[in-house]
């Protein structure tokens, strides 16, 4: 599994190209224009009328080709929330699932507001990183009479739905019985991000142990 990072590179390539793209179809769309419409009904009110279209056309092929899956500014095309449901992924048979048994895991503060991050030892003494916003749903509630709930996430047993065409995470199942992590280490540093030392969501170490990570974690500390 993966985790979609934030690139400022990327992001002005794909800015700059769908400038060009638009820019490219926008001027062709003119041209064109003054090709086929009259000269005395060449006035620039109509031409922008005639133009609007072909540039909402524009930004939305423009997003679709630099963006694929995902959804368009003005969503005309491209993927919809629908989409991304476990019902749709299974229809188009590219879901995968899998299934985890967890021994113990310690828990990793959060530096902003990058979602709940655990490290699980596994059944075969690997160790899974899993972070995410969603994981907030499964967090134990106590403070609020209305949304209370019990602590339903690490748990011995879980199964992990993701569409596979694009990585996107679909869906956690708790199977087993939820237990509490063993402590709550440091968040990672400014640091950390900055020399990509951060593991991707999904992330299964099998050269390092459960111990050996959480120590590294309370160290960071001082």
């Amino acid at each position: 599994m993966k985790k979609n990072q934030f690139s400022p590179m990327g992001c002005l390539l794909k800015i700059i190209t769908g400038s060009v793209f638009v820019g490219a179809l926008l001027f062709g769309a003119v041209y064109l224009g003054t090709l086929i419409i009259p000269p005395q009904w060449q006035h620039p009110g109509l031409c922008a009328v005639l133009i609007l279209p072909v540039f909402i056309l524009g930004i939305e092929l423009a997003t679709v080709i630099l963006s694929p899956g995902s959804t368009t500014p003005f969503g005309i095309l491209g993927l919809k929330e629908k989409d991304f449901t476990k019902e749709a992924v299974q229809a188009k048979g590219v879901m995968l699932q899998q299934t985890f048994h967890a021994k113990r895991a310690f828990q990793v503060a959060e530096r902003e507001d990058e979602g709940c991050q655990y490290f699980i030892e596994l059944a075969d003494d690997s160790v899974l990183f899993i972070q995410g916003q969603y994981l907030y749903d499964f967090e134990p509630i106590i403070d609020d009479p209305e949304l209370n709930q019990p602590r339903r996430f690490p748990c011995t047993e879980f199964v992990i739905s993701r569409d596979t065409q694009g990585d996107y995470f679909i869906q956690l199942d708790c199977k087993g019985a939820p237990f509490e992590p063993e402590c709550l280490t440091p968040p990672f540093s400014r640091r950390d991000y900055r020399e990509d030392r951060v593991p991707e969501d999904g992330a299964v170490f099998s050269d390092v142990s459960y111990d050996e990570l959480k120590q590294q974690r309370l160290a960071s500390a001082g």
